[in-house]
């Protein structure tokens, strides 16, 4: 956040100390006069207050006449008069050359109890001139104690919260100039110890909103009221006529009180949107605002055609495109968005959503949302809830606010649903386990089924290996000689033997000879023995009928 120093708009909390004076000055004077508020003298010296018993002071009295804490008596007691409010008016201006006088009332709670005073003034249901002219010199009063640094700071150190709220309270006065020096108060809180008193405005706005009946959220009610007296001011400039009764009331018959007015509450948006750091914050108090009517407030301002007043719009409206712009980078949006427009907005989230199950529950919401009667008398009130409490449940890990509206605590409930869906994550998770725990089982046993067989097999082919072996034996204890030259030969082997080659007219007298039929001799192992040699090693040297195409091998060789 900028500091103090470098405001978009150039204002800061130390020019609105000399901005305050002046405008204190010359403003307050002129609606002085336009409201007939009696002009006073500068107090020179202490002011004796009298008892009712042959006019002389009280003996208590008598020693505190003038003093900070006998002012904040009367003020605490409502029975100070004009007259020594303007008294006390004139001190808190000037003071002594070292301000002790300004910095006691304030070490004493004399901000607090004008405050209440202001408070209590502005929740009467029908204020009577003498309250209008009441609750005009008690924020005079609160003015010139901020134009003290020192006695500021004393002043806001003791319930801060309490004191802003209060002060903020009076926005609902019916006197056009003394909200135009409320709004000043709250512009200067706004910029107040680098920009961090914004917060302490923003609950105050909330709190005036819902003394007001309005629901809306913290903009709900001061906008309304700014919407109303704006579209009501007349067909003519500086005219009443055609004014609304609204209008009327607030005692703005010059236009430039009006103007007036109308810049404070320009400064005040401004001085809201940038003193916000987050941009998610900072587009919750956008959509506030925008649900509580500010582009149409936008609009009659721009009616105005003051330079000053255009330039304020100008700086905010910079304000919003710069967020429009970090909120397409921060979402990564191929095009720019709308914020304003329904549909673009629901096709980011859409696409947002897609293939996940947040998909599921915007699509129930949005059914939900369907079953709302239109014809129903709470059908707009409906919305507003839904929308609010949708608010308060993105916004309360940064804002909070959300347990005071739910009854329950965000975070609280967003834990348990999360338990439940992980939960529901692990059931999952344990039904495939099962499937697939039942899977292996039945693989399991089919291998063993395989094992089995081959176990099963492999003995037969040790067996018929065995038989062989001994027939082999049994075969080799004979004559290789007589075995091979004799004519007959088993019928295995002569099966086994190849046909003899046809030979060509033309081709020479060579045999070739085909071991094709000599394979099963080799496929098992034959046990050699001393008396008798291999059937290989006499196959080698020993000529076997039919092995060749004819005699005319023996004969050519």
């Amino acid at each position: 956040m900028a500091s103090s120093e470098t405001r978009k708009d150039g204002l800061t909390a130390d020019d609105f100390i000399a901005y305050g004076s002046a405008s204190v000055e010359n403003g307050l004077t002129e609606s002085a006069s336009a409201n007939a508020v009696a002009p006073t003298e500068p107090l020179s010296g202490p002011v004796s207050q009298t008892s009712k018993r042959g006019g002389r002071p009280r003996p208590t009295e008598q020693k505190t006449v003038g003093m900070p804490q006998w002012y904040i008596k009367k003020i605490q007691d409502k029975n100070a008069s004009r007259k020594q409010m303007a008294d006390l008016q004139a001190l808190l201006q000037s003071g002594d050359p070292d301000r002790s006088w300004v910095q006691q009332f304030a070490e004493l709670g004399g901000m607090a109890v004008l405050a209440c005073r202001l408070h209590q003034l502005s929740r009467r249901s029908s204020p009577r001139q003498e309250d209008t002219h009441a609750e005009f010199e008690v924020v005079r009063c609160i003015t010139f104690i901020l134009n003290h640094r020192s006695a500021t700071r004393v002043a806001l150190a003791q319930h801060p919260q309490e004191i802003v709220t209060r002060i903020t309270s009076a926005l609902n006065i019916p006197h056009l100039p003394t909200r135009r020096l409320v709004l000043d108060i709250l512009i200067f809180l706004v910029y107040w110890n680098d920009g961090t008193g914004y917060q302490m405005v923003i609950r105050g706005l909330e709190a005036l909103s819902e003394d007001n009946g309005e629901s809306g959220g913290c903009y709900a009610f001061w906008f309304a009221s700014l919407h109303s007296l704006l579209a009501g001011r007349g067909k003519m400039l500086g005219s009443p006529v055609g004014a609304s009764p609204d209008f009327r009331r607030s005692g703005a018959t010059l236009e430039a009180n009006l103007t007036e007015y109308l810049m404070s509450n320009i400064l005040l948006m401004n001085g809201i949107m940038q003193a916000i750091d987050d941009l998610d914050v900072r587009l919750h108090h956008r959509s506030l605002m925008e649900s509580s009517g500010l582009y149409a407030i936008l609009d009659l301002a721009r009616g105005f055609n003051i330079p000053g007043i255009d330039k304020q719009l100008e700086l905010f409206q910079q304000t919003l495109d710069d967020d429009q712009q970090n909120l397409e980078e921060s979402m990564s949006l191929d095009s720019r968005c709308d914020l304003r427009n329904i549909d673009e907005v629901f096709n980011i989230l859409r696409e947002r959503t897609h293939d996940s199950k947040a998909q599921d529950y915007l699509l129930s919401t949005l059914q939900h949302l369907l079953y709302i009667r239109q014809d129903d008398a709470t059908f707009v009130n409906r919305f507003q809830l839904i929308g609010t409490l949708v608010a308060d449940l993105v916004m309360d890990e940064k804002l909070g606010g959300g347990e005071k509206r739910l009854g329950l605590s965000v975070e609280r409930i967003v834990a348990q649903l999360d338990s439940v869906q992980k939960a529901h994550h692990y059931e999952e998770e344990l039904v495939k386990t099962r499937s697939a725990m039942v899977q292996l089982k039945a693989e399991n046993e089919d291998l063993n089924d395989r094992l089995a067989y081959s176990e099963s097999l492999v003995g037969a082919f040790q067996a018929e290996v065995a038989h062989l072996q001994v027939t082999l034996s049994s075969s080799t204890s004979k004559s290789p000689s007589k075995i091979l030259n004799s004519n007959s030969v088993s019928a295995p082997l002569k099966e086994n033997l190849p046909p003899a080659p046809q030979r060509s007219s033309t081709s020479p007298s060579v045999a070739r000879l085909n071991f094709r039929g000599f394979a099963s001799w080799f496929t098992a192992p034959v046990p050699q023995s001393d008396s008798a040699p291999s059937p290989a090693v006499t196959a080698e040297r020993t000529s076997i009928p039919g092995a060749f195409g004819d005699n005319s091998m023996t004969n050519n060789t």
